[in-house]
């Protein structure tokens, strides 16, 4: 089976022409990115779609993941978890691409941001259940917003009624932690 991947964003430095940062949606999980995942979690990785995987494209033609989030859906919906960052491949960046990235958000801003974008017109909203301090600030910023569960956040994509942005909400707190 191929692997089928789409480009939903990516960054350029002013004075070149090839992307040195992309974010893609996968249907499959490669071996670099199950190995990040394993990395932060200590576990393997979800293997059922979607992920979302941004590349950092290095100068000596060396592609790295340097964040990752899994989407799963449900219910019309997209729960979203799993993300991380690699440090590691953060430091291999120029200064001048660690700035153009800093400027931009960060990596795991960018993804999550290019994900709402791409993901717009294709489900009624997406969950998260956030415990780290740092990670919810950027989901937040991002677009996420709270609810009145600690720890979950959502996301809306069109103009759902209030009263089935509750009901979804429960749900979502009465799966837990995902």
């Amino acid at each position: 089976m191929s692997q089928q991947i789409q480009t939903i964003n990516t960054l350029v430095l002013p004075d070149q022409t090839k992307p040195f940062f992309r974010i893609c949606v996968q249907q499959t999980i490669c071996e670099n990115v199950r190995d990040l995942f394993r990395f932060k979690f200590h576990h393997s990785p979800p293997e059922e779609p979607i992920h979302l995987v941004a590349y950092y494209d290095a100068k000596d033609s060396v592609t790295l993941p340097v964040c990752y989030i899994h989407f799963y859906e449900w219910q019309g919906c997209l729960l979203c978890g799993g993300a991380c960052v690699d440090q590691r491949v953060l430091k291999q960046m120029s200064q001048e691409e660690r700035a153009s990235m800093r400027n931009a958000g960060g990596p795991y801003y960018l993804a999550l941001s290019s994900a709402f974008n791409h993901f717009q017109n294709k489900t009624i909203g997406v969950f998260g259940y956030c415990g780290d301090p740092l990670s919810e600030r950027i989901s937040l910023s991002a677009g996420f917003q709270k609810t009145h569960f600690k720890h979950v956040i959502a996301w809306w994509s069109s103009t759902v009624q209030d009263t089935e942005k509750l009901a979804l909400i429960e749900k979502i707190h009465e799966l837990g932690p995902f």
